[in-house]
């Protein structure tokens, strides 16, 4: 049968694109609304990302808003003050941002050994303080102030601080702020030297000596002097006693004066302890007892191996004087049962009076910078091993300056040795002591004869049998400690007369008949007298008629010119002279001072 078909034209590409196309989407759909899909959700993506950048930049923005560059805090005080005085600090904070605070805590540290006055005038000790204020807004500010009174050693520095932690706005984050102000103590009116061994064994008797003295222009009453034991002392003897446990009270400590106080007992305490004694001076205000001067000492307690000594030659007491030499002996040993080597000996020279260009060592080399004596095994063969019981010396002297005023020098040997015996613990065993010797007061008497100014009269040059007035004039100057009770006397020599006419200003001056002698009772010279201020001055008149045998001779006018008084700082007595004068020392005529026909 016959077959049917229809032959159907083959499309072109194109045709064949758009055969598929229609097949997937209908013609019935908009084109508009094809691609909807796609780009809704690219919308969304770009929304989201933009909402997540608008929170970190608003986070940033906030945050970067403040800067607590903007919170001013400060603190002003003085910058120098006298130990003792009354001190005012001002403290200042302000807020110059835009942006309110909130949550203001301040932390007040106050200046070492201060004593804190309140509004109401009580006084307390407190090391810190503080305060808080709810809030400070943007452009406000406040200050607050601090009075105290401020002690310390000369030269030493008082730090007062003060830190403030707060908020900011709606920030979580705190703030932080601090402020210092520095005051340094340039003078101390009232001095406390405190004097203790750096060193001692368990159970060792010691001593404690403080001095007191009154360095002001000015006399101090009213003062109350406390000291402090370290724990593990025994006192045994106490000079002078105490008007009350351990105060002394100090009515009045008259300008240049001084006191000392001298404390004997035992010293007990661990290997290595370090045990501190504290002495203070305090004065009342508004019924209560404040810190005025304040020192304190510390003494370790050492290895009982070993013992070690250093004494000059006239005691621990001796009171030098300038241009003195002081001739000390080391005195060493081994307390122990074992041999001990490797020793090494030291000797430290404290004190500007020393004059180390002029120490005399019989071993030993003087390191010129640290001022230190170091002896070796080649000085002392047994510091190489130091048998049990065995013992040593080493001496050596240094003479003090001509030009040393008063006050005191300190010697600190020292022996040690990193070769611990076996048994004991530490890295190594040593021993320490000390002695500090005083410089007691140098005053100087001068005697003058003078002729001009109508001080004179007669004859010029001298002549035989006929007299000649001359005016004797003493000087005194004292650069040193006061000297109490002074006198200052010479005897006048056969053929000088005294002339009641004499002077001797406020002083007390007398001449005895029968010892010839003329005495000025001076009294008490104070430090520095003569040293930048005026001499002590005393004067009177003496005749002489010259005789045919002293023709060409000069003629005696005063004999040896003694001064003698008590050190008030160091309690020596003090005595010093000046050679005797003739007609040859006559002020600007000494040529004239022969007799003549």
């Amino acid at each position: 049968m016959p077959v049917s078909f229809e032959v159907t034209p083959i499309p072109s590409s194109n045709t064949q694109a758009q055969t598929r196309e229609q097949v997937i989407t209908p013609p019935s759909q908009p084109m508009s609304l094809r691609k909807s899909p796609h780009r809704f959700l690219k919308w969304l993506v770009l929304l989201a990302a933009g909402m997540v950048l608008l929170v970190i930049g608003m986070i940033w923005w906030g945050n970067g808003s403040f800067s607590d560059q903007g919170v001013k805090l400060t603190i002003q005080g003085p910058e120098q003050i006298n130990s003792g005085d009354e001190a005012l600090y001002k403290l200042d904070y302000k807020n110059t941002t835009n942006t309110d605070l909130t949550n203001l805590r301040f932390r007040i540290f106050f200046p070492e050994d201060s004593t804190i006055i309140a509004e109401d005038g009580s006084t307390s000790n407190p090391e810190s303080d503080g305060f808080e204020i709810d809030s400070l807004k943007a452009g406000d500010d406040g200050t607050k102030e601090f009075k105290m009174f401020v002690v310390g050693d000369k030269g030493s520095v008082r730090t007062m601080k003060v830190n403030m932690i707060f908020n900011a706005g709606s920030l979580r984050s705190s703030f932080e702020k601090e402020a210092v102000a520095t005051t340094v103590i340039t003078d101390v009116p009232v001095q406390i030297s405190l004097s203790a061994p750096p060193t001692v064994v368990s159970g060792q008797s010691i001593q404690y000596t403080i001095d007191v003295r009154n360095t002001s222009n000015a006399d101090i009453s009213d003062l109350k002097l406390v000291i402090t034991y370290p724990d593990g002392f025994v006192a045994t003897t106490v000079k002078p006693k105490p008007d009350s446990g351990t105060t002394w009270e100090i009515n009045s400590l008259a300008r240049g004066a001084s006191m000392r106080v001298t404390i004997s007992g035992s010293l007990s305490g661990q290997e290595q302890e370090t045990k501190t004694i504290t002495a203070v001076l305090r004065r009342p205000l508004n019924d209560t007892l404040i810190d005025f001067v304040k020192s304190d000492a510390t003494t370790v307690i050492g290895s009982p191996l070993l013992s070690l000594s250093i004494i000059p030659d006239e005691g621990r007491d001796y009171t030098s004087f300038a241009g003195d030499t002081l001739r000390y002996t080391v005195s060493f040993g081994n307390t122990s049962k074992t041999t001990i080597t490797g020793l090494s000996l030291s000797v430290k020279l404290e004190g500007d009076a020393y004059d180390t260009a002029k120490i005399n060592l019989s071993g030993g080399s003087l390191n010129d910078s640290t001022k230190t004596i170091s002896f070796t095994a080649s000085d002392i063969p047994s510091l190489v091993a130091l048998s049990p019981r065995q013992t040593g010396t080493i001496r050596f002297a240094i003479p003090l300056k001509t030009s040393a005023g008063s006050g005191s020098v300190r010697a600190i040997a020292r022996l040690s040795t990193q070769t611990v015996p076996q048994g004991f613990d530490g890295a190594e065993v040593s021993v320490v002591d000390a002695v500090v010797t005083k410089i007691g007061s140098q005053p100087t008497i001068s005697q003058s004869a003078l002729y001009d100014g109508g001080l004179g009269s007669g004859q010029l040059p001298l002549k035989v049998g006929q007299e000649t007035t001359l005016t004797i004039r003493w000087e005194v100057t004292n650069p040193g400690n006061n000297i109490a009770g002074t006198t200052v006397s010479a005897v006048l020599p056969s053929g000088a007369t005294w002339n009641d006419a004499s002077y001797a200003g406020q002083w007390s001056l007398s001449y005895e008949n029968a010892s010839r002698r003329v005495v000025w009772q001076v009294g008490t010279i104070s430090f520095g007298t003569g040293i930048g201020t005026a001499r002590l001055e005393a004067s009177f008149k003496v005749i002489v008629t010259p005789s045919i045998s002293q023709v060409g001779q000069f003629v005696p006018l005063v004999g040896t010119a003694t001064l003698s008084g008590t050190d008030s700082y160091t309690n020596a007595s003090i005595s010093t002279s000046t050679s005797a004068i003739t007609t040859g020392s006559i002020v600007g005529h000494s040529a004239e001072g022969r007799v003549v026909e």
